[in-house]
């Protein structure tokens, strides 16, 4: 919006929305391009905010997840992270071991 003379001011969640929404007044054109990019940002705010609840759910429960960033846990997440080389020997246990090390 900037490049068109529009400056947000700062703020955070809703007051960046407010602001936005205030500076698209009487701007029809604009507000045609950056209205549906304002819905996919907040869509996506409150998503991240979803799964960030379920995270910290699923590690509060999970008591491998207490193990910490050694190779225990680095082997944890790597395996229910969904790692694609988890299959194929991934080194992120082992690497994690290593910088312990040093």
């Amino acid at each position: 919006m900037k490049t068109f003379g529009l400056v947000v001011p700062k703020g955070a969640g809703s007051v960046f929305e407010r602001n936005v929404l205030t500076l698209l007044e009487g701007e029809d054109d604009l507000a045609r391009i950056i209205l549906p990019l304002l819905k996919a940002w907040s869509d996506i705010r409150l998503r991240v905010a979803e799964l960030t609840k379920q995270l910290v759910t699923m590690a509060r429960d999970e008591h491998v997840a207490h193990l910490g960033p050694g190779a225990e846990g680095a082997a944890w997440f790597q395996a229910s992270s969904g790692c694609p080389r988890a299959q194929i020997g991934c080194n992120h246990a082992r690497d994690a071991e290593d910088r312990r090390a040093v």
